[in-house]
Parts: C-alpha cells; structure tokens; sequence
C-alpha cells in the first residue's frame, strides 16, 4: 500500500470554479469530470475529481515536501545524505 496525496491548490481552485458557476448560473456541467457512489435513489452524483498521485521516494520532493505538508527534515531524519536523491 502507497500513500496518495490529491494537491489541495487543485482542489481549492476546483471549489473555486463551482462557487463562481453557481453565483453565474452558469451550471456545472462543464466542471464535472465524474460520478461518485450512487445515492438511496440510484442517482449518479455528478462531480468534480481530481486524481491522487501515489507517493512514494520518486516523487515526495515535488509533492508533499514542495507542497509544504511535511519537512524535508522530518522525512530525512534518520537516513543518510544523499539517499535516493531525496534526502
């Protein structure tokens, strides 16, 4: 199992398009790239998914680390220099 990691500037900016259609009444339907679980009624719940990106030592630099979520230090801490290019 890897962790996965949607970047939160993404999700925001999506909240962002919907809040300003819905004030414009512009509809959504050009923001929605999906569906979620059906609802009690059997209804497909249009929405607006971003995609996780696994994270594993190839990327932690330009995710989680670049994104600020986590210290490069604290992911370094006990692993020597230069490991994997990350640390």
């Amino acid at each position: 199992m890897r962790p996965v990691y949607k970047a939160i500037a993404k999700e925001a900016s999506a909240t962002a398009d919907t809040v300003k259609a819905l004030i414009a009444g512009t509809g959504l339907a050009s923001l929605t790239n999906g569906v979620t679980v059906k609802n009690a009624n059997s209804v497909a719940i249009p929405s607006i998914l971003e995609a996780p990106v696994a994270v594993d030592k190839t990327n932690i630099a330009t995710t989680v680390i670049a994104d600020g979520f986590v210290a490069k230090a604290d992911v370094c801490t006990g692993i020597p220099a230069g490991t994997d290019g990350v640390c």
